[in-house]
């Protein structure tokens, strides 16, 4: 059995204290370097009219058009359909394009979607991404190159304002609010002039799209269209913010 004395209570408390005092002394050393969020606008969603006016809406449109008020699905089970398609929606997309995603890998694939993207906002597509601030981690210099072009808009979910260069920075963030670290943004969406719509379990990143080494991860996405694809971008956190709502703008000091 062991006793506990007074002297060896008062060590405990003092350990908890010290450990108590040095996360909060790491907190605020890491908040002297926390930048503040850019404040941007929020586009409305497309009208249907917009959306008709679109090379997408009208394929949509016409391939639909056999059966009035109903939508339309297809799995992509194999990765490089899956990547195919998203290059080839980046590529036809005229008014916008809405992409969601956890993490974003520094693969081939990635770099190839990217650069679909730039080229996709360099001829007036409004491009809008969101990424969930864990796979944002390390990624600042990227995002803000990005989100510097006068057509993409990135938005970083549940987003800390410091200590995101490295992962481990990031985990002592975010100990004072642990509660907060769960908060999550796991969805994956790729939504083209609101007509056509990709959503399911692939984030950004070679292994999703069977390109990875030395492993590929088995996913499986559906590509929607008809009257479905309006409320599934509607649930973009994108749209329009609502009080209470985690994402935030890209920090100021990644701009």
């Amino acid at each position: 059995m062991t006793m506990t004395t007074p002297e060896s209570c008062r060590r405990h408390r003092a350990r908890k204290i010290t450990w108590q005092a040095v996360w909060l002394l790491t907190s605020l050393l890491l908040a002297g370097c926390a930048g503040h969020p850019a404040a941007r606008p929020h586009g409305a969603p497309l009208t249907p009219a917009e959306i008709e006016a679109t090379w997408l809406g009208q394929w949509a449109a016409v391939t639909a058009s056999p059966y009035p008020g109903k939508s339309g699905f297809t799995l992509l089970s194999r990765g490089q359909d899956a990547f195919r398609l998203r290059v080839l929606l980046a590529e036809q997309a005229d008014r916008r394009l809405d992409i969601q995603t956890y993490l974003m890998g520094d693969g081939l694939t990635t770099r190839v979607l990217l650069l679909r993207l730039l080229a996709a906002a360099e001829r007036g597509v409004e491009v809008r991404l969101l990424i969930d601030d864990i796979g944002a981690v390390g990624q600042g210099s990227q995002l803000a190159a990005l989100d510097s072009h006068p057509n993409i808009q990135v938005r970083v979910y549940n987003a800390l304002g410091l200590a995101r260069g490295t992962l481990t920075g990031r985990v002592l963030a975010s100990a004072p609010q642990a509660a907060r670290q769960h908060r999550r943004m796991h969805n994956k969406l790729w939504v083209a002039d609101g007509a056509l719509a990709i959503v399911g379990g692939r984030n950004l990143g070679d292994e999703y799209y069977s390109a990875g080494e030395p492993r590929n991860f088995t996913d499986l996405d559906l590509l929607a269209l008809g009257p479905v694809v309006a409320p599934v971008a509607e649930l973009s956190p994108l749209l329009e913010p609502r009080p209470g709502t985690a994402d935030r703008a890209l920090p100021r000091r990644y701009r």
